[in-house]
């Protein structure tokens, strides 16, 4: 459902991997623009991700080498 989508997408801002593909066991698959109405708001939210993913990058390395 469209609300379960955008926040599916919405909390993948936060997690290192994130994909939005799938095949589902009734033969749909998830793709951006699978709610033509949301495309802009889908795209915003891949932006900000793409946007955000320098720190998540650096937080990672740092992580490998104190341990947190």
């Amino acid at each position: 459902d469209r609300e379960l989508w955008l926040r599916w997408l919405t909390a993948g801002l936060a997690w290192p991997r994130f994909t939005i593909h799938s095949w589902n066991s009734d033969a749909t698959v998830n793709e951006p623009w699978m709610y033509e109405d949301d495309v802009d708001l889908v795209r915003s939210i891949l932006k900000f991700r793409h946007a955000f993913t320098p720190t998540h990058y650096s937080a990672l390395f740092q992580s490998s080498l104190d341990g947190t």
